[in-house]
């Protein structure tokens, strides 16, 4: 009677002992954590200070704008192509033109001044590396321009 009784807690210790090592993924799907024994500590949003509700949005965003710029390059034809490469080779490029449009909206520039800073970024930077391009990011600017205030502001499009 007493054989049975050290085996069943010696397997209920064992058991106990790894339980803990199994329930705890081996890659965490959080952002920021901290790993403390066998726990996981999701530190996303506290100390990393990242909201996912909010990336989660703009990701949506960021795919809408993209989409709907796809459509406009499907319209342009030859050069649309040479665009098409850069949207689909660095879109975060593409995003970035287009979310500091809204932001020069919001601080009072007009488009038109705010194509020509861009264009003379890209004229500058391309006398530093290939000035093959320029044509293109002027063309991508462009569009991002167009597009921008449907989907990151919309209040500045209102205004004009």
């Amino acid at each position: 009677m007493l054989k049975p009784l050290i085996s069943a807690s010696l397997l209920l210790s064992v058991l106990t002992s790894i339980a803990p090592a199994l329930a705890a993924p081996s890659s965490p799907d959080y952002t920021c954590y901290m790993k403390v024994g066998n726990r996981v500590i999701d530190l996303t949003s506290s100390v990393c200070g990242f909201d996912t509700q909010k990336a989660a949005k703009d990701s949506k965003k960021n795919a809408a704008f993209l989409a709907e710029v796809q459509k406009l390059l499907k319209s342009y034809g030859g050069s649309g192509s040479r665009v098409s490469r850069i949207v689909e080779n660095n879109p975060e490029q593409l995003i970035n033109v287009a979310q500091n449009f809204c932001q020069a909206l919001e601080a009072g520039k007009s488009e038109s001044e705010f194509m020509e800073i861009k264009y003379r970024e890209m004229v500058e930077s391309a006398q530093q590396n290939d000035g093959a391009q320029t044509e293109v990011l002027v063309e991508m600017a462009s569009m991002a321009v167009q597009v921008a205030p449907k989907h990151y502001c919309p209040q500045s499009a209102q205004k004009s």
